[in-house]
């Protein structure tokens, strides 16, 4: 009887298994212009950063509405299209550019600088703890904004001076870096 409930349980969880687990990755429609540089969803919505490294022919943060089949761009406001990352924080949009950091709490359709307290680092990452949002910059550690993105705070003065945070990202109740020099983990 229990080998009899083992295997039944077991081909009710394979029957139950996410169609993602048999997905077939399908190229998309674009978008054209630039190189990809970063990807973030909110909701059902997909945006693309590129960077141009200033050479013509698009950039900027692109956004599709319809699981990539079409995109649009979304640049009204933004100071640069070098796109270096993108970051999502509950309804508000977070694109770090050459000229710092701007939101969006419209999807895209417009933006904001958001750059308090940050100066010139420009970040490389973003990351969510809770309603919180962390930035790695290029140069100087960690960032944190409480407030979605009116004031950004350097929040770690133990992280190594001048280390660029490359990729961020939490566990639990830890936050981690990649930097040049090995990962780094918050406790």
């Amino acid at each position: 009887m229990k080998r009899r409930l083992a295997i039944t349980g077991l081909v009710m969880l394979l029957a139950t298994q996410s169609d993602l687990s048999r997905a077939q990755w399908v190229h998309t429609n674009g978008p054209s212009g630039g190189n990809f540089t970063s990807i973030a969803t909110m909701g059902s919505i997909v945006f693309v950063g590129t960077a141009t490294y200033d050479l013509p022919g698009g950039g900027g943060v692109y956004r599709s509405r319809d699981t990539a089949e079409s995109w649009e761009p979304i640049n009204s406001g933004l100071a640069s299209i070098n796109i270096w990352a993108l970051g999502v924080n509950n309804t508000t949009l977070f694109a770090a550019t050459d000229s710092g950091i701007f939101t969006s709490t419209d999807s895209g359709s417009s933006w904001k600088l958001a750059n308090a307290g940050l100066g010139y680092y420009r970040p490389s990452s973003f990351t969510n703890f809770g309603n919180d949002l962390f930035a790695g910059t290029q140069s100087d550690g960690l960032f944190l904004t409480t407030n979605y993105g009116f004031s950004w705070t350097n929040v770690d003065s133990t992280f190594p001076p001048h280390v660029q945070a490359g990729a961020i990202t939490t566990c639990g109740p830890n936050l981690f870096a990649e930097t040049g020099n090995g990962v780094y983990r918050s406790t």
